[in-house]
Protein backbone atom coordinates (compact mmCIF):
# COMPACT_ATOMS: atom_id res chain seq x y z
CA UNK A 1 0.00 0.00 0.00
CA UNK A 2 2.92 2.11 0.87
CA UNK A 3 4.26 1.88 -2.67
CA UNK A 4 0.38 3.10 -4.19
CA UNK A 5 0.28 5.64 -1.28
CA UNK A 6 3.16 7.58 -3.60
CA UNK A 7 0.10 9.63 -5.82
CA UNK A 8 -0.67 12.63 -4.52
CA UNK A 9 -4.54 11.77 -4.66
CA UNK A 10 -5.53 8.62 -2.95
CA UNK A 11 -9.60 7.90 -2.64
CA UNK A 12 -11.47 5.11 -1.77
CA UNK A 13 -14.87 3.47 -1.72
CA UNK A 14 -16.72 1.69 0.50
CA UNK A 15 -20.68 1.09 1.37
CA UNK A 16 -20.93 1.79 5.29
CA UNK A 17 -24.47 0.52 4.85
CA UNK A 18 -23.15 -3.31 4.77
CA UNK A 19 -20.26 -3.01 7.29
CA UNK A 20 -21.14 -5.21 10.39
CA UNK A 21 -25.00 -5.92 11.45
CA UNK A 22 -27.77 -7.30 9.22
CA UNK A 23 -26.63 -6.42 5.63
CA UNK A 24 -23.08 -7.02 6.71
CA UNK A 25 -24.01 -10.96 8.19
CA UNK A 26 -25.78 -11.23 5.18
CA UNK A 27 -23.28 -10.33 2.69
CA UNK A 28 -20.82 -12.98 5.24
CA UNK A 29 -23.60 -15.67 4.51
CA UNK A 30 -23.75 -15.20 1.33
CA UNK A 31 -20.61 -16.01 0.28
CA UNK A 32 -20.07 -18.64 3.08
CA UNK A 33 -19.36 -22.00 1.68
CA UNK A 34 -19.66 -20.90 -1.86
CA UNK A 35 -17.18 -22.04 -3.27
CA UNK A 36 -16.20 -24.69 -1.03
CA UNK A 37 -14.47 -22.67 1.52
CA UNK A 38 -15.24 -23.49 4.89
CA UNK A 39 -13.47 -20.62 6.11
CA UNK A 40 -15.02 -18.00 3.97
CA UNK A 41 -17.61 -17.00 5.85
CA UNK A 42 -15.14 -15.19 8.86
CA UNK A 43 -13.27 -13.44 6.44
CA UNK A 44 -15.95 -11.89 4.16
CA UNK A 45 -17.13 -9.05 6.37
CA UNK A 46 -19.29 -6.77 4.07
CA UNK A 47 -16.91 -3.43 3.24
CA UNK A 48 -14.79 -2.74 6.12
CA UNK A 49 -11.54 -1.66 5.14
CA UNK A 50 -8.61 -4.32 5.36
CA UNK A 51 -6.30 -2.82 7.73
CA UNK A 52 -3.69 -2.21 5.09
CA UNK A 53 -6.14 -0.04 3.16
CA UNK A 54 -7.53 1.93 5.80
CA UNK A 55 -7.47 5.70 4.62
CA UNK A 56 -5.04 7.86 6.24
CA UNK A 57 -5.15 11.69 6.83
CA UNK A 58 -6.22 13.74 3.74
CA UNK A 59 -7.47 10.73 1.42
CA UNK A 60 -11.32 11.03 0.43
CA UNK A 61 -13.33 8.45 1.04
CA UNK A 62 -17.01 8.17 -1.12
CA UNK A 63 -19.74 7.45 0.38
CA UNK A 64 -22.23 5.76 0.31
CA UNK A 65 -23.36 3.92 -3.43
CA UNK A 66 -26.71 1.70 -3.55
CA UNK A 67 -26.27 0.32 -6.40
CA UNK A 68 -24.03 -1.99 -8.08
CA UNK A 69 -22.15 0.73 -10.02
CA UNK A 70 -19.96 3.00 -7.84
CA UNK A 71 -20.20 5.69 -9.54
CA UNK A 72 -24.25 6.06 -9.03
CA UNK A 73 -25.15 8.43 -6.63
CA UNK A 74 -22.10 9.84 -5.35
CA UNK A 75 -19.46 12.51 -6.11
CA UNK A 76 -16.85 10.05 -6.88
CA UNK A 77 -16.53 10.99 -10.57
CA UNK A 78 -16.81 15.11 -9.29
CA UNK A 79 -13.93 13.63 -7.17
CA UNK A 80 -11.77 11.60 -9.89
CA UNK A 81 -12.21 15.26 -12.36
CA UNK A 82 -10.97 17.41 -9.71
CA UNK A 83 -7.51 15.90 -9.27
CA UNK A 84 -7.27 15.44 -13.03
CA UNK A 85 -7.52 11.82 -12.05
CA UNK A 86 -8.07 9.22 -15.68
CA UNK A 87 -7.08 6.18 -14.79
CA UNK A 88 -8.83 4.13 -11.87
CA UNK A 89 -7.81 0.68 -10.50
CA UNK A 90 -10.44 -1.52 -9.66
CA UNK A 91 -10.82 -4.52 -7.01
CA UNK A 92 -13.26 -5.39 -4.48
CA UNK A 93 -16.44 -7.30 -4.24
CA UNK A 94 -18.51 -8.46 -6.00
CA UNK A 95 -16.80 -9.42 -10.03
CA UNK A 96 -19.35 -10.28 -11.91
CA UNK A 97 -21.63 -7.48 -10.26
CA UNK A 98 -20.39 -4.27 -8.42
CA UNK A 99 -16.73 -4.38 -9.87
CA UNK A 100 -18.49 -5.28 -13.44
CA UNK A 101 -20.51 -2.59 -13.23
CA UNK A 102 -18.17 0.04 -11.69
CA UNK A 103 -15.64 -0.80 -14.57
CA UNK A 104 -18.10 -0.57 -17.25
CA UNK A 105 -19.24 2.87 -16.06
CA UNK A 106 -15.66 4.31 -15.62
CA UNK A 107 -14.75 3.26 -19.31
CA UNK A 108 -17.73 4.67 -20.71
CA UNK A 109 -17.46 7.67 -18.99
CA UNK A 110 -13.65 8.24 -20.09
CA UNK A 111 -11.39 6.54 -17.97
CA UNK A 112 -8.25 4.29 -18.60
CA UNK A 113 -9.42 1.30 -16.04
CA UNK A 114 -7.44 -1.43 -14.21
CA UNK A 115 -9.13 -4.22 -12.96
CA UNK A 116 -6.84 -6.38 -10.33
CA UNK A 117 -8.04 -9.91 -11.19
CA UNK A 118 -7.02 -11.67 -7.71
CA UNK A 119 -7.92 -8.44 -5.50
CA UNK A 120 -11.86 -9.19 -6.27
CA UNK A 121 -14.77 -12.08 -5.46
CA UNK A 122 -17.67 -13.04 -6.28
CA UNK A 123 -20.58 -16.07 -4.86
CA UNK A 124 -18.79 -18.71 -7.23
CA UNK A 125 -16.09 -19.41 -9.50
CA UNK A 126 -17.73 -20.00 -12.78
CA UNK A 127 -19.38 -16.53 -12.11
CA UNK A 128 -16.00 -15.05 -11.22
CA UNK A 129 -13.94 -16.82 -14.12
CA UNK A 130 -16.66 -15.58 -16.60
CA UNK A 131 -16.35 -11.84 -15.61
CA UNK A 132 -12.19 -11.68 -15.91
CA UNK A 133 -11.81 -13.91 -18.63
CA UNK A 134 -14.71 -13.00 -21.15
CA UNK A 135 -16.28 -9.89 -20.12
CA UNK A 136 -13.51 -7.74 -19.29
CA UNK A 137 -10.85 -8.39 -22.16
CA UNK A 138 -13.62 -7.10 -23.96
CA UNK A 139 -13.84 -3.33 -22.96
CA UNK A 140 -10.69 -3.19 -20.27
CA UNK A 141 -7.24 -1.02 -20.83
CA UNK A 142 -5.53 -3.66 -18.04
CA UNK A 143 -6.21 -6.47 -16.41
CA UNK A 144 -3.49 -7.64 -13.61
CA UNK A 145 -2.83 -9.63 -10.98
CA UNK A 146 -1.78 -8.09 -7.00
CA UNK A 147 1.61 -8.65 -7.96
CA UNK A 148 2.12 -7.62 -11.49
CA UNK A 149 0.21 -4.18 -10.34
CA UNK A 150 2.50 -3.76 -7.45
CA UNK A 151 5.64 -4.15 -9.54
CA UNK A 152 4.18 -1.87 -12.08
CA UNK A 153 4.02 0.98 -9.08
CA UNK A 154 7.98 0.68 -8.10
Amino acid sequence: MSAARTSPDQIGLRDPGVEGGADGDRQRDRFAGRRGDAERSDTVTGARFHPDFVPVEGEVVVTPHKTFDAFHGTNLDTQLRQRDIDHVIVCGLTTNACVDSTGRDWVEKGYDVTFVSDAVDTFTMDMHRATIELNWPRYAHHILTSDDFVAKLA
